[in-house]
């Protein structure tokens, strides 16, 4: 929606107005597939201060992979409560994936490997000898985990289009039905849903189209596994409370395709209410960890935040591997094998913080490119602003292949194209589009998205927030994260570039991860920002009040930054009779100071690791000593 303001006219606009309150659907807020492979990883996780839109596990189909048989994999299933109740906490829906068939229970003997990467046997990827064994012990699982605090969503299978299912299509499509029925037996509040594609489109027998750009439903009706167990379903009655796939590309359209394709099949099956869940989803692997990398991800949730009975999880928590030589090789994490944030995590986190529990959503409009979300609590305003621009290319070839002349790879081929560098040659101008008039239009839109981004890829947008309301002014704190500001990656590669080595550099990096933010002022109801292509922008501001009119006044006064982050308990704040002292834990002074005027103080703790000592009453400011 394009936003007006005649008054100015020296930048793009973004009109934030607290009285327009929203909703907060569930897709506003991060998931993650929950991954912690390192104790590092998993002290990071329980530090994360925010509730997640879903969380994904793996545990309980790492102990079907590593139990001896029924009464093993039981008792050791009981030893993962506390581990998935605590995850239950943090999030509104909890997703345990069922991916593996136990040696002592499978149709076959082959222990070949099927993947080296992932260590994965043969005898794990197919059917059941036995489903009356099968059935048995999915009731006993679920008899366990229905007396645990909260309600599990069994997601069975993962990515069967891929090497983790070496049976047919229609054995997986058994698999779910038996699986399904012997969990609602046990528990019947139990939610239940697969396939975990890797591509929405795919089926389970591996036959691969070659199809990239528009899929129509005809193709999807006979290729997708997921359209035939919604068919399956819908025949034989079995439960199915939602489907799960992938989305691993950095057309956002391709999974605007999807979530589309499937709530038109869901609901002519009589499915409706079934939900659809991305239980993984991030950029391609050339596109992961790179300056558009977080921004990206910010402008895909910006997508899906309207679509109901819709979540998502982010994969992954962690990254799942390690590379002897680089730290960072494009690995699937938010977080390094060591421990060093990525700029995504640092974005996700910050979209928690403007939505986390206590604020309320707020309208927020422009006319700029940009990715805006909002949120009010009290008299504190949350904003963060993301400038996403992806590669002139991949801007192309988004307008070309799913765009609104609905043309694919196929069609190019038979109109003449047989290279991707003739068509990058044609959005560049070098060659005239070909074809019939639906292609050469598709190819002119490209060629217009392409040009745009181009220019947009060196361009600083001059911004000019209004605050709707909050005519006294603010003050509070900005939050960058672009390819240098509050990046681990660049300061990583910086340390190497001086000649540290590996081990040193995550080291030195370790402990001085929180994000660093500056001290900001705002004196009437507009704020101008400026921010470069592919960075970030998160403003915390808490708008003054009339003091005739109110009794306590905050008013943030001084910052004093302190590493490691003080919410891990490194400081403690004393007052003395209008002293201000601040000590770390060894007793050391680390800063004094006085009040001026009447008034008390306190602390806040923001998200740069910093503490924002503020004062209240009548008391005016806080003097360094």
């Amino acid at each position: 929606m394009v936003v007006a303001v005649a008054t100015d006219v020296s930048g793009q606009h973004v009109v934030v107005d607290p009285s327009r309150r929203l909703s907060t659907p569930a897709p506003l807020l991060p998931g993650y597939f929950h991954n912690n492979l390192t104790s590092t990883g998993s002290q990071h996780f329980s530090t994360e201060p925010d509730r997640f839109n879903c969380l994904r596990t793996f545990e309980i189909t790492w102990k079907l992979r590593t139990t001896p048989g029924h009464g093993a994999f039981i008792a050791a299933l009981r030893s993962l409560r506390t581990w998935h109740e605590n995850d239950a906490k943090k999030t509104d829906m909890l997703i345990i994936q069922i991916n593996a068939m136990p040696a002592w229970l499978s149709s076959s003997r082959d222990s070949a490997l099927v993947s080296p990467d992932d260590n994965i046997r043969l005898y794990e990827t197919v059917k059941p000898a036995d489903y009356a064994r099968w059935d048995s012990l999915m009731r006993d699982m679920a008899s366990v985990v229905r007396d645990w605090d909260f309600t599990p969503y069994y997601e069975l299978w993962n990515e069967p289009d891929l090497h983790f299912w070496n049976g047919t299509e229609a054995e997986l499509l058994e698999l779910y039905r038996h699986t399904a029925l012997a969990i609602k037996a046990a528990d019947p509040a139990a939610k239940v849903g697969g396939f975990g594609m890797n591509n929405w489109n795919r089926g389970a027998d591996k036959k691969k189209i070659n199809i990239i750009g528009y899929y129509p439903d005809s193709l999807a009706e006979r290729s997708a596994a997921l359209a035939h167990l919604i068919d399956s379903c819908a025949a034989s009655g079995a439960p199915l409370d939602f489907i799960s796939w992938h989305a691993f590309s950095t057309y956002r359209s391709w999974v605007r395709d999807g979530y589309e394709y499937f709530e038109r099949k869901l609901a002519s099956r009589g499915f409706a209410q079934t939900l659809q869940i991305v239980t993984e989803y991030n950029a391609s692997g050339s596109y992961r960890e790179r300056k558009w990398h977080a921004p990206f991800v910010l402008s895909l949730i910006d997508l899906v935040k309207s679509w109901p009975r819709f979540h998502h999880a982010y994969a992954a928590y962690q990254d799942f591997t390690s590379d002897p030589q680089r730290e960072f090789f494009g690995e699937w994490g938010s977080i390094s094998r060591n421990g060093l944030i990525k700029p995504v995590h640092n974005a996700l986190s910050l979209l928690s913080r403007v939505h986390r529990t206590g604020t309320t959503r707020i309208e927020a409009l422009t006319d700029a490119p940009v990715t805006v979300f909002a949120s009010i609590a009290g008299d504190t305003l949350r904003t963060l602003v993301s400038n996403y621009v992806s590669p002139p290319q991949l801007a192309g070839y988004e307008v070309l292949l799913y765009g609104d002349a609905r043309i694919n790879t196929d069609d190019l081929f038979l109109a003449g194209y047989d290279s991707w560098k003739e068509i990058d040659s044609t959005f560049q101008g070098l060659l005239p589009p070909k074809g019939d008039a639906r292609i050469v239009a598709a190819f002119q839109a490209a060629g217009t998205a392409y040009r745009r981004s181009m220019t947009n890829e060196y361009r600083t947008l001059d911004l000019v927030l209004t605050y709707r309301g909050v005519s006294r002014g603010a003050d509070g704190l900005l939050c960058r994260i672009d390819s240098t500001s509050n990046n681990t990656i660049f300061r990583y590669d910086s340390l190497l570039a001086e000649g540290y080595s590996r081990n040193a550099a995550v080291s030195a990096l370790l402990s001085n991860q929180a994000l660093r933010s500056s001290v900001v002022s705002m004196k009437d109801s507009t704020y101008r920002l400026s921010i470069p292509p592919n960075g970030i922008a998160y403003l915390e501001l808490l708008a003054k009040r009339d003091p005739s009119a109110v009794a306590q006044v905050p008013e943030a006064v001084f910052v004093l930054d302190a590493w490691p982050n003080p919410s891990r308990g490194i400081l403690h704040i004393r007052t003395v009779h209008g002293q201000v002292t601040i000590h770390d834990l060894s007793g050391q002074l680390m800063w004094k100071g006085s009040i001026e005027g009447q008034g008390t103080i306190d602390a806040s703790m923001w998200p740069n690791g910093t503490y924002v000592i503020q004062s209240h009453g009548l008391c005016k400011k806080i003097v360094k000593q």
